[in-house]
């Protein structure tokens, strides 16, 4: 039996898995030290000369295994067909631009965080994909996305202890749909009684609320 050969047909998608791998390597070689210096955003001094690239090589970084295995699978799905549709040059600047603009609203914006990862190169992806497909008229199209956060501690407590991040980590499952306009609450239906029914099925007590919102 000839074994196919295997073929690099989305470079731009893959080279950018690939970077990433490299930078998650590199941090765990330096102690965490690589990606605190080049690739994550956070509030340091506009004169500092490694602030400017952190702006855009902070979608290269990752905190470990578990937030680099959740981004890359969601960008080795709905980046290749992206690429194949608008070409790599176009879409190389598309994730330029996600990343430039992301990490300065961060840095200007949320002094007390940082931010690292490609969370924002995947949902920009997921966006393109959704023009993509329904040009092709093959909508819905539905996908799961499954992330670690970390979020910054609200409330008062434990504001006088300077010097000291509290944050909340926690397990993010997603349910994405791509649909048409007319079929969206349709969809909106089906989500939220998969979450219930989850609940449900693992006997955890849980109510369902009509709240409003906007």
């Amino acid at each position: 039996m000839r074994l196919k050969r295997l073929s690099y047909d989305s470079p731009l998608i893959l080279s950018f898995a690939f970077l990433s791998l490299a930078v998650l390597l590199l941090d765990r070689l330096t102690g965490g030290r690589a990606v605190s210096l080049l690739f994550c955003v956070y509030r340091s001094p506009l004169s500092e000369p490694l602030t400017w690239p952190r702006f855009v090589l902070h979608v290269l970084g990752h905190s470990g295994w578990e937030h680099y295995i959740g981004n890359m699978l969601m960008l080795l799905v709905v980046g290749p067909p992206c690429e194949a549709r608008y070409g790599s040059g176009r879409l190389g600047l598309a994730m330029l631009a996600t990343a430039l603009v992301s990490g300065l609203l961060h840095w200007a914006l949320f002094p007390g965080t940082a931010l690292l990862g490609a969370s924002g190169i995947v949902f920009m992806l997921i966006i393109l994909s959704s023009f993509a497909w329904a040009g092709r008229g093959e909508l819905p199209l539905t996908l799961t996305s499954y992330s670690p956060c970390f979020r910054k501690e609200k409330g008062a407590h434990g504001l006088e202890e300077r010097g000291i991040y509290r944050i909340h980590q926690f397990e993010k499952q997603e349910m994405i749909v791509l649909c048409r306009p007319e079929e969206s609450m349709e969809w909106y239906e089906k989500l939220w009684r998969n979450s219930v029914d989850l609940f449900r099925s693992l006997d955890i007590p849980v109510r369902q609320l009509e709240c409003c919102s906007g």
